[in-house]
């Protein structure tokens, strides 16, 4: 971290900037379908493999040009550093979107943090699709429940009809 100290007030003015950032709809979109393209990849195993931290690296990349881009400058993220020893120093109050902001700066390169949160997706995911496997299902079983009503009307229609049959041979036995 090489920028000055930011005065408290300044500090509180980018981590709202920075929060309207990671809050907003492009933002959003852009990481969810960057966690979508790549939690498949990613297992709960101790070891780790060089591929996730290249997912991890472009990820953090992508996620400090997209701040900065959206604030008008250049390395809006790395500046917080010293920013953030203001904060500690003066024991300043930061409302929730701040701590929010402060939570996803300080974890952004965390490499596990993010292992975790593409593990999380990665369950999401499945969890979806097993639902989604759940109603197929329920609709499969429902239509089976109909064809099955069908089958019994038929079974039902076909024994009258099977009745009427043999009513009508015992009528033309019994004449003369």
């Amino acid at each position: 971290c090489i920028a000055p100290a930011m005065e408290p007030l300044e500090v509180h003015s980018l981590l709202r900037d920075i929060t309207a950032a990671i809050r907003s709809e492009g933002f959003q979109q852009w990481s969810s379908e960057y966690f979508d393209a790549y939690c498949h990849e990613f297992e709960d195993t101790e070891e780790n493999q060089l591929s996730w931290t290249t997912i991890h690296q472009t990820y953090v990349g992508h996620c400090e040009t997209y701040i900065a881009g959206y604030l008008g400058t250049v390395g809006g993220v790395p500046e917080l550093c010293d920013a953030l020893m203001v904060l500690v120093q003066q024991n300043i109050d930061l409302d929730e979107e701040c701590v929010e902001c402060l939570d996803f700066i300080l974890t952004l390169g965390d490499f596990e943090s993010f292992k975790d949160s593409m593990l999380a997706r990665k369950s999401l995911r499945r969890i979806e699709e097993l639902e989604l496997l759940n109603q197929e299902v329920k609709v499969r079983e429902a239509e089976f429940a109909v064809e099955l009503r069908e089958l019994e009307v038929l079974r039902d229609h076909l024994d009258d009809l099977a009745l009427e049959a043999l009513a009508k041979d015992d009528d033309i036995a019994d004449l003369p």
